[in-house]
């Protein structure tokens, strides 16, 4: 399992990146964070992680979970499962996803009538996470 956590200076939900390319991987991620839903604080049980998991392994080219880790922090877990199949777009959708796990957790609002630069800020800085672990920086 290659797994990297990134924080930010402002904003305080940590990003983590991994990849998820084997099912032992699973086992790795269990043991490492309890994974949420996106609306309640309710955790799925392990079995039922699992087998979202190995859809994700057979279906999936990256999948972003709402998670907590071992100290207790919510986090945004961006899961990289297949690494030929992973490109810019991909990045993006997950960053999304990052996002809004961000927002709901910050509670940073979208404003149909500013430009949201805080929103675009954050995209940037989680596709650019995305980016630093794809090139092992």
């Amino acid at each position: 399992m290659k797994l990297q956590k990134y924080t930010n200076e402002i904003y305080t939900i940590p990003v983590y990146v991994g990849y998820l390319t084997k099912e032992s991987d699973i086992k790795d991620y269990l043991e490492e964070f309890t994974f949420l839903d996106f609306i309640e604080n309710n955790t799925f049980g392990k079995e039922d992680v699992k087998g979202y998991l190995k859809e994700d392994l057979s279906a999936a080219s990256a999948v972003t979970w709402r998670a907590q880790n071992k100290d207790g922090a919510i986090c945004a877990l961006i899961l990289i499962v297949r690494k030929k199949e992973f490109d810019n777009g991909t990045a993006a959708h997950e960053a999304f996803h990052a996002l809004q796990i961000m927002m709901t957790e910050i509670g940073l609002d979208f404003s149909r009538v500013m430009l949201n630069e805080h929103l675009a800020y954050l995209i940037g800085w989680i596709t650019n996470c995305i980016d630093k672990f794809v090139k092992g920086k």
